[in-house]
C-alpha cells in the first residue's frame, strides 16, 4: 500500500484502538482460563452469601475510619464507573466510518449477560429483582450481595479492553478498582459482594469474547509506518509477512531511497503476544525454560545487539539496519530483505554448496561463543553472495552445554 507521511503523523499522538476496525477476530485459551476461573470465584462467594463474613466486617470498619476524609472520594469514583463506561460506549459510535460499529453487538451482549445473570446470583443470595435493578443506578440500596452497576462496567470495560490501546486498559482498571472500593466504603456491598460483581463481569466478558472473538492488538501497516517514522526511516509501502514464529508480526517494507526491508514488530497491545512466543519456545526445545520476564524492547535490542556482534565476528549474517521503540511502545527490528529463506527454496534449488556454507557459517558462530537455538529454514538467508544467518532473537552468548 502506498503511504504518505504527512498522513502518518497524527498516529502516533493519539490512538485509542489497538487494531484496525476489521482486524480479524479469535477465540482464545485466555478467554477460556478466565471464564472457568471466574466462575468458580463466583461459585465460591455464593456459598456465604449474601454475608457479611468476618473479612467483609473488618475491610468495612477500615474504610470507615476514612470515611471523613475520603468520602467525597467514594462517591466519585463510583460515579465515575458510569461515566467510563459511557466513554467505553461511545468509542465506536464515535469512530464509526472506521467499522467500529460492529463492537456495538459485543457491548450490547455483554450488558444483557450481565445484568440477568447478576439478578439471578442477586436472587439467590435473597436480593429481590427490584433491589438488583435499582442497583444499577441508586447508591441508596444497602448492601447487596452483587452490585449490578459494579458487575455491568466490568463487563462492558473488560469486553471493550482487547480493542482498546494499553493506557486505556490501564484507566479501565483503575476504574474499576477504585469503583468496587468505593462500592464498599458508600456501603453498597460487602467486599464479597463486589469481589463477586467484579467476577460475573470478567466471566461475561470472557463469554463474549469466546462467542464473538477478539482482536490480538497487532498493528496496521499505517501503524509500523508511523513507528518507522520515529526510528529515521522513511517508508514507501509496508506488506503485511506471515509471521516466522508465534509472538510476532513481521513487514514487508520498501523505503523512500528504495531499500526494501524486512520489519518484525512486537506491539505494545499484541497483549499476549510475548507470552505466547516465550511459551512456544519452551514446548519446542528441550529443556528451555520460559522467558517470561524479557520486555519487547529488549527482546529486540538483544537481537540486534546478538547480530551486530556475529557480523563483526564476520559470520555472516543478515544485515540489521536499526532496532528500537516507537512512541506508541512498538518494539521493532528492521533486517534487509533476504533474497530467499532456505524454507522457500525447492529441493532442486537447495545445492550441496548451500547447506555446506550454512553449516560453516554456523560453526563460525559457535567459534565466537554464540548459540542461535533458533535453527530453523526460514533463519537461513540465501543471498547472492552467498548464505547469512538472521533471527537472533533467542541467541544467547556465552551458553551452556545444553545451548
Amino acid at each position: 500500500m502506498q503511504l504518505k507521511p504527512e498522513r502518518l503523523a497524527p498516529l502516533h499522538v493519539f490512538r485509542m484502538f489497538s487494531s484496525a476496525a476489521d482486524a480479524s477476530r479469535r477465540r482464545r485459551p485466555t478467554d477460556v482460563a478466565l471464564l472457568a476461573g471466574a466462575l468458580l470465584l463466583l461459585a465460591l462467594l455464593t456459598v456465604n452469601a449474601p454475608g457479611p463474613t468476618s473479612v467483609d466486617q473488618s475491610l468495612a470498619a477500615l474504610l470507615d475510619e476514612f470515611d471523613s476524609v475520603l468520602g467525597w472520594f467514594w462517591s466519585l469514583a463510583y460515579a465515575f464507573l458510569l461515566v467510563w463506561v459511557v466513554v467505553v460506549l461511545l468509542a465506536p459510535v464515535v469512530r464509526y466510518r472506521y467499522g467500529r460499529l460492529r463492537l456495538l453487538w459485543d457491548y450490547a451482549l455483554a450488558l444483557a449477560l450481565s445484568v440477568v445473570v447478576a439478578v439471578a446470583v442477586g436472587a439467590l443470595a435473597g436480593t429481590d429483582v427490584e433491589t438488583s435493578l435499582d442497583a444499577l443506578v441508586a447508591t441508596t440500596t444497602g448492601p447487596v450481595f452483587v452490585p449490578s452497576r459494579l458487575a455491568v462496567a466490568t463487563a462492558l470495560i473488560v469486553t471493550a479492553s482487547p480493542h482498546l490501546t494499553r493506557p486505556f486498559r490501564i484507566i479501565g482498571r483503575l476504574v474499576l478498582l477504585m469503583g468496587s472500593l468505593a462500592a464498599v466504603a458508600l456501603g453498597l456491598a460487602y467486599a464479597s459482594g463486589a469481589l463477586a460483581g467484579v467476577a460475573l463481569g470478567l466471566a461475561a466478558a470472557a463469554a463474549v469474547h469466546l462467542l464473538r472473538g477478539s482482536p490480538g492488538g497487532l498493528l496496521t501497516p499505517d501503524q509500523v509506518a508511523a513507528a518507522l517514522l520515529e526510528l529515521g526511516i522513511t517508508p514507501r509501502h509496508v506488506t503485511t509477512l506471515p509471521p516466522s514464529s508465534p509472538g510476532e508480526q513481521r513487514m514487508g517494507v520498501e523505503a523512500d531511497d528504495g531499500q526494501s526491508m524486512v520489519v518484525k514488530v512486537i506491539g505494545r497491545d499484541a497483549w499476549d503476544a510475548q507470552y505466547i512466543g516465550a511459551l512456544w519456545l519452551s514446548l519446542t526445545r528441550r529443556g528451555e525454560p520460559p522467558q517470561l520476564t524479557m520486555t519487547r524492547r529488549e527482546r529486540v535490542q538483544h537481537e540486534a545487539m546478538v547480530s551486530l556482534f556475529a557480523e563483526r565476528a564476520g559470520v555472516p549474517v543478515l544485515p540489521v539496519v536499526t532496532a528500537g521503540e516507537g512512541l506508541q511502545g512498538e518494539a521493532m527490528v528492521v533486517t534487509v530483505t533476504p533474497s530467499a529463506t532456505l524454507g522457500a527454496l525447492g529441493p532442486a534449488d537447495v545445492t550441496d554448496r548451500i547447506l555446506a556454507d550454512a553449516w560453516t557459517a554456523l560453526e563460525k558462530l559457535h567459534g565466537r561463543g554464540v548459540a542461535h537455538r533458533q535453527i530453523t529454514a526460514s533463519s537461513v538467508s540465501v543471498q547472492p553472495d552467498g548464505v547469512a544467518w538472521a533471527d537472533f532473537d533467542a541467541a544467547r552468548l556465552a551458553p551452556s552445554v545444553t545451548d
